[in-house]
C-alpha cells in the first residue's frame, strides 16, 4: 500500500460524486468503506497520524464534546489570544495540520458554541 494512495483514501470525503461521474456504474460506497478499513488495518501510522485521528474521532461524532471545543475556539477568538498568536509567530512553531486547522476555523459567535 503506497503512501500516496493512503493519501487519497485519507482525504476522500466519502461524497459520492465519483458515483454519477463513472459510466461503469462502480459502487463506491462499499468499495471506498471497504478500502478504508483495509487502510486501517494495514497502513503504518506515525504517532502524530494516531493522536490527530484519535482526537478528530473523538470530538466530531460528539455533539457535547464538539459544542465545548467551539466554546475554547470562541474564548481563544473573543480574548485576543488568537491576534496575539498571530501577531507574535508563535503559530510558526505549531505542525502543518494545526496552523491549518487555526487557519480555516471560522469565527463562532456564542451563540453557536453554547448550543
Amino acid at each position: 500500500m503506497s503512501d500516496g494512495f493512503v493519501r487519497h483514501i485519507d482525504t476522500c470525503l466519502g461524497c459520492m460524486a465519483c458515483v454519477t461521474a463513472c459510466p461503469s456504474g462502480v459502487q463506491y460506497d462499499k468499495l471506498i468503506e471497504a478500502t478504508r478499513q483495509q487502510v486501517e488495518r494495514r497502513a503504518p501510522r506515525t504517532w502524530g497520524d494516531r493522536l490527530f485521528r484519535r482526537l478528530i474521532f473523538s470530538l466530531f461524532p460528539y455533539p457535547g464534546r464538539l459544542r465545548l471545543a467551539a466554546l475554547g475556539l470562541w474564548a481563544y477568538q473573543r480574548s485576543g489570544l488568537q491576534r496575539l498568536a498571530h501577531a507574535s509567530g508563535v503559530l510558526a512553531r505549531l505542525p502543518a495540520r494545526l496552523r491549518a486547522m487555526e487557519g480555516v476555523a471560522p469565527e463562532i459567535s456564542l451563540r453557536a458554541a453554547w448550543g
